[in-house]
C-alpha cells in the first residue's frame, strides 16, 4: 500500500461523523503524479482502475513502499480537520442528559483535572492539527484519533471521551484554574490539613508552564490579605511556611535547597510515610519564609 498521492475529499454520505464510524475514502486522481516524497516512499499515481502504478522505470525508487500511518494522517490532515470540527460542533449542543455534568469533587479524596495546552508553533509548521477537545462545562475530555485502515487510503476517527472533576481548554484563565484546582488545597492545609498537588504528563505538555502559574498564585493566597492580612500583619502573627524541595528520578534523590544527594525510604510494612533523609540523618532541608517575595525566591532556587 502507498499514500495517495493528494489529500481526499470526504464523502457525502459520512459528513455526519460519530464515534467509531468511517470518516470517507480518498478519492483517485487522474492528474500527473507530482515528485517523490521522501518521507512517503514513492509517489504514485492511482490510475481509474484503482491500482497503484509504480514511478517510472528512471527513477530513482524502483517501486511502491509502505509509509507510515502518522505521514498518511498529515497528508489528510485537511478532511480530518473538517470532520473534527463538525464533530465539536455537534457536540456542543445543549444536552439534558444527566452524565454530561462534571463529576462532583467534593464527594472524592482525590479530585483529576486535565488542562489542555495549545498547538506550538513546530507543530503547525509541521501540519499537526488539533485532536483533543476539552469541555468545561461538562468536565470532559474527548481524545479524538485520527486512523488510516491498513490500505492508507481508507480514513476513520475514535472519539473517546473521559469524564473529570474538570477540564480547561487552551484559552482557560489561568486564575481560574488556579482558584478551581489549588486554592481549596491551599486553604485545608493552613487550616490544619494536608494536601498534595501532582501534575502528570509527557514533556512538553506544559507542566512546569503551569506550575510556574501555580507558585506566583500561590503567594498571593498564602499571604494576601484573604489567609494572612498583609505581609507584616503575617509576620506579626507570626504565619510563615516551611519550603522543601526534592527531585526523586527513580532511586536517585536529590535535596535541591541543600544541593545534596538524600535516601529515599519506605515505609516499615504496609503503613507509614515515605521519608526523605540527608546524609546526616535529617530530613529535607527546609527554608522558612514569610512573604511572597520570599517565597517566589526559595522556589526559584530549585
Amino acid at each position: 500500500s502507498a499514500v495517495p498521492q493528494q489529500r481526499g475529499q470526504v464523502s457525502a454520505p459520512y459528513r455526519q461523523v460519530k464515534a467509531r464510524a468511517p470518516l470517507g475514502q480518498v478519492k483517485a486522481s487522474h492528474a500527473e503524479p507530482p515528485a517523490p516524497n521522501p518521507a512517503c516512499g514513492v509517489a504514485l499515481h492511482i490510475p481509474a482502475d484503482g491500482g497503484p502504478k509504480p514511478a517510472t522505470s528512471g527513477s530513482a525508487a524502483s517501486g511502491p513502499k509502505m509509509a507510515d500511518k502518522r505521514t498518511c494522517r498529515l497528508a489528510n490532515a485537511r478532511s480530518f480537520s473538517a470532520a473534527l470540527d463538525e464533530h465539536r460542533a455537534a457536540a456542543s449542543a445543549p444536552s439534558s442528559s444527566a452524565d454530561d455534568s462534571a463529576h462532583d469533587a467534593a464527594s472524592s479524596a482525590v479530585s483529576v483535572y486535565v488542562r489542555k495546552r495549545p498547538l506550538l508553533p513546530r507543530e503547525l509548521t509541521r501540519g499537526d492539527f488539533d485532536a483533543v477537545s476539552a469541555d468545561a462545562g461538562r468536565g470532559t475530555l474527548t481524545a479524538h484519533a485520527c486512523l488510516m485502515r491498513p490500505d492508507l487510503v481508507r480514513m476513520y476517527i475514535r472519539h473517546t471521551t473521559f469524564a473529570l472533576d474538570g477540564a480547561f481548554d487552551e484559552a482557560a484563565d489561568p486564575a481560574a484554574i488556579y482558584a478551581t484546582v489549588a486554592a481549596p488545597l491551599v486553604s485545608h492545609a493552613v487550616e490544619g490539613g494536608r494536601a498534595t498537588l501532582f501534575m502528570y504528563g509527557p514533556t512538553g505538555s506544559g507542566k512546569t508552564y503551569t506550575m510556574g502559574e501555580t507558585h506566583a498564585a500561590l503567594g498571593s493566597q498564602l499571604f494576601g490579605p484573604n489567609l494572612a492580612g498583609t505581609s507584616e500583619l503575617g509576620a506579626a502573627r507570626g504565619f510563615h511556611v516551611d519550603v522543601s524541595l526534592a527531585e526523586v528520578s527513580g532511586k536517585r534523590c536529590v535535596d535541591l535547597t541543600a544541593r545534596e544527594e538524600c535516601a529515599l525510604l519506605a515505609p516499615r510494612g504496609d503503613r507509614g510515610p515515605l521519608q526523605l533523609r540527608r546524609p546526616g540523618g535529617d530530613g529535607l532541608a527546609a527554608t522558612r519564609v514569610r512573604t511572597a517575595g520570599q517565597l517566589s525566591a526559595a522556589l526559584r532556587k530549585g
